[in-house]
This record gives C-alpha cells, structure tokens and sequence, in this order.
C-alpha cells in the first residue's frame, strides 16, 4: 500500500510539474469567466432600443393602423413594471383592437422576442415597386430598418384569395417580428372580415371555442373485483 501511494504521489509530482498543466490551470477559470462576458457582450449588442418596420399597405391604411395599435399596445406592456398587474387596456385581442383581459397579457408578454420597441412605419405609396424593394432591402441591409412588409389591396377580403402578405428581412425565416407580424396580420384581418360580415367576434370566439380533451389512464379491475376509475 505504501508503494502504491508512493507512486500515485511521485506521478501527480511530475504531472503537476508540467507546462499544459500549469496553463490549463491557469487559463480555465480565465476562458469561462470570459465566455460569460463574451456572450452577455453580444446579448446587449442583439437588443436594438427600437426596432423599426417599414409597411406598404394595400388596404389605405386601415390594416397599418391595426398594426401600430398592435405594436404600442406591446410598448405599452413592456414598459411596465414586471411585478405589478398590466392595466386591461394594454394588449389588443379580437373583440377590440385596445383591450384584452388581464389574463392574457402574461401570456402574450412572454412571447414577446426582446424587450425592444417596435416602431411601425407607413411606406408614401400602397403598392411597392421593385425600385422601392430594392431601397428598402438597402435600408435594411444597413440597419435602418429591421424589415419591411407588404400588405396586399384584398387580403382582408372576405372571400379568401391567393394573395399572401409578404416580409422582407435579411433572415426572415427566423425572424422574430416576422412571428409578430404574422399574428398582427392575422388579427387584424380577422376584425376587418367581422365588421364586414356584421358579425360580434364575442359570439364568433364563443362559438369556435376549443373542446378539452382529458388524459386518462385505464379502468382497472381490484382484488375482489371492485372497479378502479382512471383517475384512481
């Protein structure tokens, strides 16, 4: 026994003695603790103070307008205190573009991608040309815009067409505001086709309200042949 300690002890000597040792000693601590503050670096040069979208609207204005109600109402949500109730008028549902129950806004702040404010712009003209594509895709690539989105004359038609709102961003596909926009759109739509239809969205959300489906386990036999529930 006293020769194997004496080995183990004369071998940890010589590897401690070593120069990668010694470095690796040295450098881990220095390497982890600077990843730490690498990352956190380039968290906070991710955050923007103000992300701005540029939008062409097809419709005149009023699907625009949805929008910006939609992006102030989620400014407004994020300036409030993390720990203190939101007010009932901060988020837009279906029923009115400014009011929500406050039950649904902790839900719908933790979707929000970042805590910076959107900024929505309306582009002069209704239809873009490839010229104005082009100048927008220049101002993005630049960072004066963050993207730019296309909104066509009849997507908020009642009757569904084939046209698509279209948006622009150098990595659109995993773009947070595209998420973002893509839910505005779409309520905003659905309030324009509503008031067309004269239909009350109270009574539609209630109508087209989901069904739960429980889990449950197996009905069980017993011993002496009692009947166990599934939730027994």
């Amino acid at each position: 026994m006293r020769k194997l300690l004496t080995i183990a002890k004369r071998e940890y000597g010589a590897m401690v003695a070593t120069k990668a040792f010694l470095i690796s000693v040295t450098l881990m601590p220095l390497l982890m603790f600077g990843g730490i503050f690498f990352s956190a670096h380039l968290e906070n040069l991710g955050q923007r103070p103000e992300i701005h979208i540029m939008v062409a609207d097809g419709s005149g204005g009023a699907l625009f307008d949805e929008l910006k109600k939609a992006a102030d109402a989620r400014n407004a949500a994020l300036a409030q205190p993390p720990e203190q109730p939101f007010p009932a008028e901060t988020i837009a549902d279906n029923a009115n573009p400014t009011r929500v129950k406050p039950r649904d806004v902790a839900k719908q702040v933790s979707r929000l991608p970042s805590q910076s404010k959107y900024v929505l712009e309306r582009f002069p003209k209704d239809q873009l040309t490839d010229e104005d594509r082009l100048a927008l895709s220049n101002r993005v690539r630049t960072e004066q815009l963050a993207a730019f989105v296309e909104l066509p004359a009849d997507l908020a038609a009642v009757k569904p067409s084939d046209q698509k709102a279209r948006f622009y961003a150098q990595n659109a596909l995993l773009s947070p505001e595209r998420r973002w926009v893509e839910e505005g759109v779409n309520e905003a739509v659905r309030a324009r086709r509503f008031a067309e239809l004269k239909l009350d969205p109270a009574v539609v959300r209630q109508a087209t309200a989901p069904v739960a489906v429980l889990s449950l386990g197996l009905y069980k036999e017993a011993a002496g042949g009692r009947i166990l529930g599934a939730d027994e």
